[in-house]
């Protein structure tokens, strides 16, 4: 199981992992936290694959859109961030970095752009090594396992127009993308808005308590709360909760074998003592 070190998954997600943990632990799988490489982390792969991803200055996404059309609020703001001059993004960074004290949003702000050819062959041969490390790292015995669990996004699905925030939370599968790994979501369930509410560590509620989670967690920057913010169980009560079962490259009959194995664990799982029958999360066809 890979948990995100950049967007820890918010209450809904987060159940429905752990349900999924306990239906294969339950079918008789062992499962472990796993540790990324330390010279290829999350946060790492989200920048070079976003570096790589807007190489051109976001300019080829934008010359599809036709007259009248509007792009996607999330690609509209990469859009005006990338347009904007080399020594007006440096100074923003610096701003973010060192007045708003938000290394990991300033990391990620540092060198997005437009690149020259030669910049970006440099950053294709980052991802290669990136790649490589991966590679070796899955390779060492430490890493027998078959899959990885993970959740496919951070939140369920967002309201419309919240990408403009939201945006750079796209972690838990733009990194198997640059990987190029093979991968699957399954889905486990929906949101409950009493079991997935939102409470801050006083055990209280409200508008703002996305913001003390994230600070109690470690992880507060203007990427986790860009997601974070929209969080709300009761608006987003009934809609669909998944996991993500993520195997090597060309690895795609294996995840498929895996993610059978998973569904029929949640199939087969009776949940905690007291709740009879098949967990409540679960709705597995």
């Amino acid at each position: 199981m890979k948990p995100s070190g950049v967007v820890p998954p918010t209450p809904a997600v987060a159940r429905g992992i752990n349900t999924t943990v306990a239906a294969l632990t339950a079918a008789g799988h062992t499962i472990v936290e796993v540790k990324e490489p330390e010279t290829a982390t999350s946060l790492m792969g989200l920048n070079l694959a976003s570096l790589l991803l807007n190489s051109d200055g976001c300019e080829t996404f934008n010359s599809h859109l036709q007259t009248g059309e509007s792009s996607d609020p999330g690609a509209a703001h990469l859009t005006t961030f990338s347009w904007f001059s080399w020594p007006f993004r440096y100074a923003y960074y610096l701003f973010v970095r060192y007045v708003k004290r938000d290394p990991t949003w300033a990391y990620l702000l540092r060198d997005f752009g437009l690149k020259t050819a030669t910049q970006q062959w440099k950053l294709v041969a980052q991802r290669e090594t990136f790649r490589a490390t991966w590679h070796d790292w899955w390779n060492a015995k430490e890493q027998d396992f078959d899959f990885i669990l993970c959740p496919v996004n951070a939140t369920p699905a967002l309201p419309h127009g919240a990408m403009t925030d939201a945006v750079s939370a796209c972690g838990y599968t733009f990194f198997w993308n640059m990987l190029d790994y093979s991968a699957g979501v399954i889905p486990v369930g929906h949101v409950d808005a009493k079991r997935d509410a939102l409470v801050g560590p006083d055990g209280k509620k409200g508008k703002n308590v996305y913001k003390r989670v994230l600070k109690n967690l470690g992880v507060d920057s203007a990427v986790s709360r860009g997601a974070w913010k929209y969080y709300d169980a009761d608006a987003m009560h009934g809609l669909p909760i998944a996991v993500q079962v993520v195997g090597r490259r060309w690895h795609e009959e294996k995840v498929i074998g895996c993610m059978h194995a998973v569904e029929r664990a949640l199939e087969e799982y009776k949940g905690p003592a007291g709740e009879g029958g098949k967990y409540q999360l679960l709705e597995v066809d």
